[in-house]
C-alpha cells in the first residue's frame, strides 16, 4: 500500500495583511482587517470592498503595469 503521508516543505503567499506566510498567519490570527470600501459602485448600486496588497510587496514589475 502506498505511504499517504503529506509533507509541507514550504508556504508562500502576499495578501493585504502580510508580505509572507507567516506575516499573513499571524495578522489573520490578530483579526486584524485590512478592507476598503472605495468610490466605485457595483450593479446594485453598493460600493466595492476591497483588500489592497502594498505596492513594495510586488516586487518588480514591468512599466506597463
Amino acid at each position: 500500500m502506498a505511504n499517504k503521508e503529506i509533507v509541507i516543505v514550504a508556504t508562500g503567499m502576499v495578501t493585504s495583511v502580510g508580505f509572507n506566510s507567516e506575516q499573513t498567519a499571524a495578522n489573520v490570527r490578530a483579526k486584524v482587517s485590512r478592507y476598503y470600501t472605495i468610490p466605485f459602485l457595483n450593479c446594485r448600486e453598493k460600493p466595492h470592498t476591497v483588500a489592497v496588497v502594498a505596492r513594495d510587496a510586488l516586487g518588480e514589475l514591468p512599466e506597463p503595469i
